[in-house]
């Protein structure tokens, strides 16, 4: 990985990753806040916010300006993140941040387990996403594969979950699979996106 910073308006201190600027240089703060607006409703009644890609910082730092969450960063780059780390030590000790860890490794990890425990959102850094997308797409399937298996498994001992998953009519000797469950809400006319469905799901059944 190619690593550099570059010190914008305010002394502010931009990472570039790859040859790729992770946020503006003109005011990444207001950046920040644009990115964040579009994404508040859905974020800020969750419990646990899984953010992809810890970038300089700065969306994190106005998510926690608006509301205090319990933050776990996923990054795919374990130098950017030891970086920021130095740069920014008062922002790192109120998230969690995992760096540098295989795909399939991050949900046995404690921080990750806790976090899919709770009413949980996830929220895309978009230059960090360009940067890695093959690390965190397979992040997200490994996620949402996870959070099916876990579904399965509660609803042994729970009715409300029980007789969601019984009235898709899924085969309880089939692996659940985000795709073959969405394909069986919609036969049922229900209309819900991909993080929706496991969001809506563990919030509202799961009690």
């Amino acid at each position: 990985m190619d690593l550099e910073f570059l010190k914008c308006k305010d002394n502010q201190w931009v990472p570039i990753v790859n040859g790729t600027l992770l946020h503006s240089t003109v005011d990444p703060y207001k950046e920040a806040r644009d990115l964040i607006d579009l994404e508040w409703d859905r974020i800020s009644t969750v419990q646990t916010l899984i953010v992809f890609g810890i970038g300089g910082g700065y969306h994190i730092e106005e998510i926690l300006s608006r509301k205090s969450l319990n933050i776990v960063v996923v990054e795919a780059e374990k130098d950017l993140a030891q970086a920021m780390a130095e740069k920014k030590p008062e922002l790192f000790k109120k998230i969690e941040v995992l760096s540098g860890f295989p795909p399939a490794q991050i949900y046995l990890e404690s921080k990750i387990i806790s976090a899919l425990s709770s009413s949980y959102a996830i929220l895309l850094h978009p230059a960090s996403m360009r940067v890695s997308s093959y690390y965190y797409n397979a992040v997200s399937q490994v996620l949402n594969q996870r959070t099916l298996v876990r579904l399965r498994e509660l609803s042994q001992g729970n009715p409300n979950l029980n007789r969601f998953l019984k009235s898709l009519n899924i085969s309880e000797d089939q692996i659940l699979t985000l795709p073959m469950v969405e394909e069986a809400m919609a036969r049922q006319g229900s209309g819900f996106d991909r993080e929706g469905l496991i969001w809506m799901t563990m919030r509202e059944l799961v009690v």
